[in-house]
């Protein structure tokens, strides 16, 4: 993303009470964002954690797909342990989307998305969670399956599905090794547009620009995500 600095703020005890309450900021040469997050890691006193994010983020995409993209919205989320470590998540996320600042050499099937679009998802998350610390691992694995649903209201209807799996292990002091394995899987209903689709980055594969992997309008170059 170019240069880039973030900055946040959280708070771990608001009110007295555990809640944690977090705000985000991040800005970079072609993404934007902030995140305002609020988490009860006990509602009605019971062992379910319950948060809500409010988002905002500004994409530049001209470079690889000749467009820029707005998102804007909040996702509501509760998750709680079935066993030791083994946690499942249920979110419902609405957004909307806006595609803009096209040209008109970009790829047709790019343009003819200009517009703003809503999207409704209703999330289904398991994850096995075995890290010895969440921010900066050093030992440990985690494997997460996300199972999305969009299409509840709103302008698109699909199903998504993505396996992460990332392992750590300390060779000695100061030193990790760190293996990551990603799959996704999307079954279209309606025709999946480009801001839903998947997209391979260069810090996911090094060596390669941003969207530099995957399906290309071989008119124009445009990556359109698969």
């Amino acid at each position: 993303d170019g240069a880039l600095g973030n900055i946040g703020v959280r708070e771990s005890n608001v009110f007295g009470q555990a809640k944690e309450l977090a705000l985000q900021l991040g800005l970079s040469t072609r993404r934007s964002s902030i995140d305002l997050s609020y988490t009860d890691p006990y509602i009605f006193d019971s062992d379910i954690a319950a948060g809500i994010d409010i988002f905002n983020v500004r994409r530049n995409n001209k470079s690889y797909s000749g467009y820029k993209h707005n998102i804007i919205g909040f996702k509501l989320r509760a998750g709680y342990e079935l066993f030791d470590n083994f946690r499942h998540i249920s979110s419902y996320t609405l957004k909307r989307d806006k595609i803009h600042d096209i040209d008109n050499s970009t790829s047709l099937f790019i343009r003819e998305q200009q517009g703003k679009r809503t999207n409704s998802i209703i999330g289904q998350a398991f994850q096995y969670d075995k890290l010895n610390d969440r921010l900066n691992p050093t030992d440990g694995y985690r494997i997460r399956l996300d199972l999305d649903y969009y299409g509840l209201i709103g302008d698109s209807e699909h199903f998504s599905s993505e396996l992460k799996i990332a392992n750590f292990y300390r060779i000695a002091d100061g030193f990790v090794l760190a293996n990551f394995l990603e799959g996704g899987y999307i079954g279209s209903i309606k025709d999946v547009k480009i801001n839903d689709r998947f997209n391979l980055n260069g810090d996911q594969l090094r060596g390669f620009k941003n969207l530099g992997i995957g399906p290309r309008d071989s008119s124009t170059s445009d990556a359109l995500g698969g």
